[in-house]
């Protein structure tokens, strides 16, 4: 293990193990010893409360030749999975809930691939079927941007009030935003065919 720690620090510059947490930089068999004392919480605290981490598929100070893109500068050195802040982890995760099923399918009907506007269609048609055999009647759904409704004022002049009219603004602003990035996306594909 010493052999493969010296190794790690022969091709490490001494600014690079400076950043590394102060359990790392004695070795490696010191950063994972439930004696040593860092100023990150350790993989072996007994909290329960932690959440369960993902194992990195780089152990703790292998160095990552080939990720450093700044010009004269060295590769960076993989921490434990604890060092990193909680955000990280959930980066990868699904798209949140919020975006609707409707928006997919709309960016899909547009798309350049003739094999995805193909399945957008066919997806369609299937939900239509579905929906026909049900008995629902199908509601015109009229896009938040295009309806005729007056904005709620503060009329009550309480502080609820005032914050139902403030959500209701910033929700048709969102509409009108995701409205006009359709709008771009389908006008320059339409300039690029």
């Amino acid at each position: 293990m010493s052999r493969l720690y010296r190794a790690l620090v022969s091709q490490a510059s001494w600014r690079q193990t400076q950043a590394l947490p102060a359990s790392l930089r004695r070795g490696p068999i010191a950063a994972f010893s439930k004696s040593s004392s860092s100023s990150y919480p350790s993989e072996s605290s007994s909290s329960g409360e932690s959440p369960a981490l993902p194992v990195s598929s780089s152990p703790a100070g292998t160095v990552l030749r080939g990720l450093n893109y700044i010009q004269g500068h060295n590769d960076p050195i993989a921490l434990a999975e604890s060092h990193y802040p909680a955000w990280l982890w959930s980066l990868l995760d699904e798209k949140k809930a919020s975006e609707s099923a409707d928006a997919d399918e709309d960016s899909d009907l547009f798309a350049k691939s003739k094999k995805l506007r193909r399945k957008a269609a066919k997806r369609s048609r299937k939900l239509e079927a579905m929906r026909l055999a049900s008995g629902q009647v199908l509601e015109v759904k009229v896009p938040l941007t295009q309806q005729s409704i007056d904005l709620p004022a503060n009329e009550e002049g309480t502080l609820e009030g005032a914050q139902k009219a403030e959500e209701s603004r910033k929700e048709l602003k969102m509409a009108m935003r995701s409205e006009r990035r359709k709008m771009i996306k389908q006008k320059n594909y339409l300039k690029s065919v």
